[in-house]
């Protein structure tokens, strides 16, 4: 589009521009007549030569001095300048001159001056101006008119109100209201116009400046601008500098603009454009197939190549590279309506595809922020923040990779406005897009990434998000924590969606039990409410859907003296009850935990543990054996009423099912056997219930009965029968 002023190269070069052999300045354009010279002659002539050539020649068909000897008049003038490349001359054609006391001629009425007049039969066409009222200075080398100036050349032609050429130092003015038509080469080509407020050319550098507004316009493009300067090499455009620019171009599938304080075009040097800059507010948009970029800065740089179109090969310039510096910002609008990327950095760099009809990628070598927008209702926002971010797109023209480095920080807002924000924070990040939906199909984190929803938080070295399944995967050293309590692993999977937990690897946390629904502090029994239960497991499920808290693979709970050890342990988080399986080891201590006594600790272990803390009983399974006070008792059941803080925890136990007592556990005690037994552990005493119960004392007694009390101590024996049963105590002989 601004190959155009190319145009005012062929006026500026040609109109009454040319030298003779003795350098600019040298020689008048017209000979002065001598002033003492009052006559009258037709077809008067002026031959001026420079050696053996002839360099101009005046003539007139009629030539009148006046009386008053200052003025001659001229008619039916001819001026023609041969060129100093042989073969061609410029021609002035008036119907009467006047030459003024001062040697100038003037030329009131039309004047037509042809350029380039082949004389050696050159197929090269003229460029003709026509304008009147014009003043010819010849000792200035010089002439101008303040009237309508028409140019017309080979494959244009324009116009200006006024215009002034000064040979010698080589600068023409178009006054005012200038304008410039160009046709292109190809009768497709559309023809190019240029309107400026004023023009001056300057030959020495080939410099153009329009001042007073200006605007070119070719085809479906245009530019405007308060004042510019068009440079120019042999002949073609190489820069234009505009003050306050604006420009653009549409057509039917694509528009673009720009405007900036200050426009720097360069062209190559076969005068294709090949870089554009704006400066000050500068602002780029482009539009294709419902695509919408938009770019903002200080500082806009647009950085073409050029390519060959088969079959015709015609070269054209696209637009390749978009730097953008100073607070700049892009927007980038999908044509489906999809999510909007926004992004902002101290810089940023676009690159197109080859072609210049899509986007490549998008970087920001710098710290920037990237927000996309989404448009749909039910789609989420997102917020990122990263020391550098490169955005990669698809051949469809859609976002189809985003890495971030250098620290990288991502909030997303889901489109329930209910629902907390997701922040997450991390070394790099690197996320994947569906091409059907624009949406994150995988989101990768990796270094020190941390995390945080409502009041939920944690962290790993690394971490996958599935956007499609709200699944976050987080790897080495993971932690979760919130209000419930804390957990780490060396993976844990949270599923956002149902709020699904799964942990493994040396899993260790704790748990903290609220308030109940009437606001008093709740409890998991053996282990008190609003206190830390620090756990270990090699893995750990949770599951909101069945209100579970499930640990394996060696499971332990613990809080104060009191634990829990098991294979796995589940907890029902509705009623707080824990069943554990599998080597179960239970530790209490008797009394609560503030007892110090180090006698006061129980320790059950069993196949299986089912604990109600709202009852405080807790039932053993399978293989029980029961320690307590130096005392051990293995029978098929135990139970238990536990507590954390009242004092009668663990006070009284009932042990079912061929109990057997010990005491103490080496055997050098008291051993007893039966179907039941009842502990009171307060009072050390025992109440054994059997078909007989029986009770063998180191020194060979043996009593039974249908039900045996005694001491743990061993100072108290009762022996009671039951109907037709009778109680008996034996003693050996020796006794």
């Amino acid at each position: 589009m601004l190959a155009a002023l190319a145009l005012l190269a062929l006026v500026v070069r040609d109109y009454l521009g040319s030298r003779t052999a003795a350098g600019r300045g040298s020689t008048q354009a017209v000979p002065a007549l001598p002033e003492d010279l009052s006559a009258q002659s037709e077809s008067w002539r002026l031959t001026q030569t420079i050696g053996d050539s002839t360099r101009m020649e005046v003539s007139a068909d009629d030539f009148v001095q006046g009386a008053d000897g200052l003025t001659t008049d001229l008619r039916g003038v001819v001026l023609e300048i041969f060129r100093l490349q042989a073969g061609s001359l410029d021609r002035v054609e008036s119907g009467a001159m006047r030459m003024q006391a001062d040697g100038s001629l003037y030329s009131d009425g039309e004047t037509l001056i042809t350029l380039g007049v082949q004389t050696d039969g050159g197929t090269g066409r003229p460029v003709e101006v026509a304008t009147s009222g014009v003043t010819f200075r010849p000792s200035a080398n010089s002439a101008s008119t303040e009237r309508r100036v028409d140019y017309r050349f080979a494959d244009g032609a324009g116009s200006s109100l006024g215009a002034a050429y000064d040979a010698t130092t080589g600068v023409l003015r178009m006054m005012s209201e200038v304008r410039l038509e160009r046709s292109g080469p190809n009768p497709d080509e559309p023809s190019a116009v240029i309107r400026a407020g004023r023009l001056l050319y300057t030959e020495e550098g080939a410099r153009i400046e329009l001042a007073g507004g200006a605007r070119i316009e070719q085809g479906a493009g245009w530019l405007e601008c308060d004042s510019g300067v068009v440079l120019m090499s042999d002949g073609r455009i190489r820069r234009i500098d505009g003050v306050n620019a604006r420009g653009g171009e549409s057509m039917a599938d694509r528009r673009t603009a720009f405007s900036a304080s200050r426009l720097e075009v360069e062209f190559d040097i076969g005068g294709e454009l090949a870089r554009s800059r704006g400066s000050g507010r500068a602002k780029f948009t482009s539009t294709e197939a419902g695509q919408r970029i938009e770019v903002k800065a200080d500082s806009v740089d647009l950085q073409y190549e050029a390519r060959v179109e088969a079959p015709s090969s015609v070269s054209s310039s696209t637009l390749r590279r978009v730097e953008a510096s100073g607070a700049a910002q892009a927007s980038l609008h999908p044509s489906d309506g999809g999510t909007v990327n926004m992004i902002e950095s101290e810089s940023l760099l676009l690159v197109l595809k080859p072609g210049g009809a899509q986007i490549e990628r998008v970087e920001s070598p710098a710290r920037g922020t990237l927000r996309q927008l989404a448009r749909g209702a039910d789609a989420p926002a997102r917020t990122l923040v990263g020391g550098s971010i490169r955005m990669a797109y698809g051949t469809a023209g859609d976002l189809e990779s985003l890495e971030a480095r250098n620290g990288a920080q991502l909030v997303q807002r889901a489109a329930d406005q209910a629902s907390p924000e997701l922040r997450t924070w991390s070394d790099s990040l690197d996320a994947r897009f569906d091409p059907g939906t624009s949406e994150i199909a995988e989101l990768r984190q990796a270094g020190n990434f941390e995390f945080k929803e409502g009041p939920s938080r944690g962290g790993a070295d690394s971490a996958r998000f599935d956007p499609d399944s709200g699944v976050l995967e987080l790897e080495g050293n993971a932690t979760a924590a919130s209000a419930d309590g804390n957990l780490s692993a060396r993976q844990i999977v949270l599923a956002r969606a149902n709020g699904r937990v799964n942990a493994a690897g040396d899993v260790t946390g704790f748990l903290i039990q609220g308030p109940d629904g009437s606001g008093q502090p709740g409890a998991m029994g053996m282990f008190a409410g609003q206190r830390p239960v620090f756990l270990a497991a090699g893995a750990m499920v949770s599951d909101p859907e069945n209100h579970t808290l499930e640990y394996r693979n060696g499971a332990r709970l613990w809080q104060g003296r009191n634990r829990i050890d098991a294979d796995s342990i589940v907890i029902d988080q509705a009623s707080n009850r824990i069943a554990a399986r599998g080597g179960v080891e239970v530790v209490w201590v008797a009394g609560g935990e503030s007892a110090s006594d180090p006698d006061s600790l129980s320790i059950v272990r069993s196949d299986l543990m089912f604990y109600d803390p709202e009852t405080g009983a807790a039932r053993f399974e399978g293989a029980v054996d029961y320690r307590r006070q130096g005392m051990r008792v293995l029978a098929d059941e135990l139970q238990a009423a536990l507590g954390a803080d009242s004092s009668d925890a663990g006070m009284r136990v009932v042990a079912v099912g061929s109990v057997r007592i010990v005491d103490p556990p080496d055997g050098s005690g008291h051993r007893a056997f039966g179907d039941r037994a009842e502990f009171d552990v307060a009072e050390s005493e025992v109440v054994l219930v059997g078909q007989p119960a029986r009770i063998l004392m180191p020194d060979g007694t043996e009593s039974e009965g249908a039900s045996l009390t005694y001491r743990i101590a061993g100072d108290r024996l009762l022996v009671l029968g039951q109907r037709a049963e009778r109680a008996y105590t034996y003693r050996p002989a020796s006794r």
